[in-house]
């Protein structure tokens, strides 16, 4: 999205190289809010990465302490505050019953339109038709996807990759599809 990975990778693809002009706006990482959702070891491990780039890193996490988070480099901030400040959200928290569907049409709806929503935890954490709905509206500029939950390939076969240049589907994300499809119509038969 930022790089404009997706659209320069087609580019080169259909029209070869130097076929999109080098004018498009790209912002620079250092000093964007970065917001990690779930502060435990992965997210630490993000943080640390993050910062390298120079990014400000807020977490939330109701496990993690605000002196931990701090000694961590994050500054420990409520959720609200962390979707209405950050220009990237990242998700790392277990998929437990008070964590599914944690972003929705709601949360997405305070989120920057220049914002940019990872998953790359579990699938449940995010309503997936939310996210469409914002997506497809402009709401956030974009989502990168590792996981979705079980069965919803339509968000690729002619949904949101089709369609949307903004929404990253990690590789691992449609192995997983296609073991889960294969999975699923296991279990259906």
């Amino acid at each position: 999205w930022n790089r404009r990975v997706v659209l320069l990778h087609t580019s080169v693809k259909t029209d070869g190289w130097g076929s999109v002009p080098l004018t498009m706006r790209m912002m620079r990482l250092r000093g964007k809010k970065l917001g990690i959702i779930g502060f435990g070891r992965i997210g630490q491990a993000v943080c640390s990465k993050a910062r390298a780039f120079g990014l400000e890193v807020m977490a939330h996490d109701p496990f993690v302490s605000a002196d931990l988070a701090a000694e961590r480099g994050a500054t420990s901030v409520d959720m609200p505050t962390l979707l209405t400040e950050s220009h990237f959200v990242t998700l790392h928290a277990p998929l437990i019953p008070d964590t599914r569907n944690m972003i929705g049409k709601a949360e997405l709806a305070t989120m920057k339109p220049e914002a940019f929503l990872i998953n790359a935890a579990r699938g449940g954490l995010i309503d997936e038709d939310a996210l469409y709905d914002a997506l497809t509206r402009g709401q956030i500029a974009g989502a990168g996807v590792d996981v979705l939950v079980l069965g919803r390939v339509d968000l690729i076969k002619g949904g949101l990759e089709a369609d949307r240049p903004q929404v990253f589907f990690d590789f691992d994300s449609l192995l997983y599809i296609n073991i889960s499809i294969e999975r699923y119509i296991k279990i259906k038969i």
